[in-house]
């Protein structure tokens, strides 16, 4: 369930209006996640991509974004809303999946070798995964 706080953000993050440096994996996750609560994985998928290339170019941060994470987290996500209750909000869906917070290299290494994601087409787009699917 979006709040109005999950609106602004999401709002914020936008129109650019958010700060770059204070943008960081959990601010990423939560736009990932307001995407899904509104419009079908891959919908959600395109708008967080296309919101985050934006972000990072306007902020003069464009080599930042990585298309195949971004394509790989929301897949992780979105198999955790598909679980969620409509009625879970940002704070609770958090605290149920620690994991994606704070096992994040863990869980893309399970799917992705460092070498796969350091190829520079990994970066401009998406590579499927080198270790297992996700």
């Amino acid at each position: 369930m979006i709040s109005d706080s999950d609106q602004k953000f999401r709002q914020d993050v936008e129109n650019c209006d958010w700060v770059a440096g204070s943008f960081g994996h959990e601010e990423h996750i939560r736009l990932a996640w307001i995407y899904l609560q509104e419009y079908d994985t891959n919908e959600a998928t395109d708008r967080c991509r296309a919101t985050l290339r934006q972000f990072a170019e306007f902020h003069g941060d464009y080599e930042k974004y990585h298309d195949t994470l971004t394509i790989a987290f929301m897949r992780l996500i979105a198999t955790h809303v598909a679980e969620t209750p409509s009625t879970e909000d940002w704070e609770s869906f958090r605290a149920r999946v620690r994991p994606l917070f704070e096992s994040a290299r863990e869980l893309i290494g399970a799917h992705y070798s460092k070498e796969r994601l350091a190829q520079p087409e990994a970066r401009k787009g998406f590579v499927p995964p080198d270790r297992k699917p996700l």
